[in-house]
């Protein structure tokens, strides 16, 4: 008996060959063969090859903090038939992210071969991913954020996060918050009903991250229009109690924000849990009056160059609620910074009006003024976390018209983006790139063979970076 009438390739097409291969019961089956010129020819029939082989580092490593566990015990939900296997749910869409995919049809990268399975994993199908997506509540998506902070819990004890015993008062461990836009396009997601000030519709997420490492400490979606400044605080809030419980008490913070996150309620939250800030400040009257006062000889030049020079000074302020006070004023210092450009300096093109450009923080830190303005313009460094989380995972989109659906996927992306940073570690170069994770560990093929009862994954020959891979899986094996 041919099954020949179920191939799939029925057109006429002079580079496809049938061939018939021998199947169970005296059948055969036609495998299709891509004759591109005489000497090579493509097939589709390797079923024990494994595409992403590399992604076995950040799955065990997942295994070792304790990832499907964690969110098995947080991520359950009312109804437990639908919620069964979070923790594995959630692998299935970690793994397909650090792969490089962005929906939920991607996982279908993962049949081929049984990547997943022979990595010893559980593969499900898109339409269950999604339906537990859907499935989910506002205390899953609770559990989610918990399981953020307790899998990095168990990262930091292994070492895998930032070195602290080098902080202290005038070297604090510095966290950076920011938000980023992600549009969405129709109405028809939950959220995104009313478009933002610039007339586009999407969600507004809210990240805080470690500056060192570049790990998120927490994260938390808003919708797109939100103008809210109680969010912004209260998110704070809960980051300094994250934050507190992955490092030791006694570790000097450092929030560090741009001029969005000027208000009272956060800096009296920081404050509240002892830590540092370090706070851009707009122009506004005040502020104003005080650069006015200040005389020449209480600038100081710190940098000066053809192009034009740099000069910095501090004064006492204090910064003050809305009307009435919702509490007692908090004593910062502001620092200044003034830039004098080339054309400043009587060259062509003067500036029509203001002779100095003016940039101010305010900050309760000790230390020299010029060292505080340099770990302050460093802030910057959460745009690539951002960028990373937005244009290399799956922060671009998102999946669902359900909007804890899509929180969740934020925590999701989160957990995945924080696996790359613990794997970067573990590969002792933490500075990689994701980009780069993926090009030499990740994406990298493999093979499995099974014999003695025991699978073999087997990577190419010659792989350049084989002594770091070697060295990744023998500390998850000694762990």
């Amino acid at each position: 008996m041919l099954v020949r009438d179920k191939c799939p390739f029925t057109w006429e097409n002079p580079l496809v060959k049938k061939c018939f291969y021998p199947g169970r019961k005296g059948t055969f089956i036609v495998k299709p063969v891509l004759q591109l010129s005489r000497v090579l020819r493509v097939v589709f029939d390797d079923d024990k090859s494994v595409p992403v082989a590399g992604l076995v580092i950040p799955l065990r490593l997942g295994d070792r903090l304790g990832f499907r566990e964690t969110i098995n015990r947080l991520v359950t939900g009312c109804d437990r038939g639908r919620r069964a296997n979070s923790g594995d749910k959630s692998l299935n869409l970690v793994a397909m992210l650090l792969a490089g995919g962005d929906y939920l049809s991607d996982v279908s990268l993962f049949r081929s071969g049984a990547t997943l399975s022979r990595l010893g994993y559980r593969l499900f199908s898109e339409s269950r991913l999604g339906e537990w997506l859907r499935s989910l509540t506002d205390a899953d998506v609770a559990g989610f954020r918990e399981s953020v902070t307790r899998v990095g819990v168990t990262a930091w004890q292994q070492g895998l996060g930032p070195d602290l015993s080098v902080n202290n008062d005038l070297d604090p461990l510095v966290v950076d918050i920011d938000s980023t836009f992600v549009e969405t396009h129709g109405s028809t997601k939950t959220g995104t009903e009313k478009r933002n000030y610039k007339g586009s519709r999407g969600y507004h997420p809210l990240l805080a991250v470690e500056a060192d490492t570049g790990q998120v400490i927490n994260a938390m979606l808003r919708p797109g229009n939100t103008a809210d400044a109680n969010d912004a605080a209260v998110f704070v809030d809960d980051t300094l109690d994250r934050i507190r419980r992955l490092a030791d008490h006694s570790t000097s913070l450092c929030l560090r924000a741009d001029s969005g996150f000027y208000m009272w309620d956060l800096l009296d939250a920081c404050r509240r849990h002892h830590s540092y800030f370090s706070v851009t400040v707009r122009k506004y009257g005040p502020i104003v009056d005080i650069i006015n006062s200040i005389k020449d000889d209480q600038w100081h030049t710190i940098e000066k160059t053809d192009l034009g020079q740099i000069d910095i000074t501090e004064a006492e302020y204090q910064i003050k609620g809305r009307n009435p006070t919702p509490g007692p004023p908090i004593n910062a210092r502001l620092i200044i910074k003034r830039a004098t450009t080339y054309a400043d300096q009587g060259k062509p093109q003067p500036h029509l009006f203001d002779l100095h450009e003016y940039h101010a923080f305010v900050t309760n830190q000790p230390g020299n003024p010029v060292t505080l303005w340099r770990r302050h313009n460093h802030r910057a460094v959460i745009e690539t976390t951002i960028r990373d989380l937005k244009y290399n995972l799956g922060l671009n989109h998102f999946p669902s018209a359900s909007y804890t659906a899509n929180q969740a996927w934020l925590q999701l992306n989160t957990h995945a983006w924080n696996l790359t940073r613990y794997t970067a570690t573990l590969l002792n170069n933490p500075a990689l790139t994701l980009k780069t994770l993926r090009w030499r560990y990740f994406n990298t093929p493999g093979r499995i063979t099974t014999g003695s009862r025991t699978n073999t994954l087997h990577y190419p020959t010659n792989w350049p970076w084989q002594d770091h891979i070697k060295h990744a899986l023998t500390t998850l094996t000694a762990a």
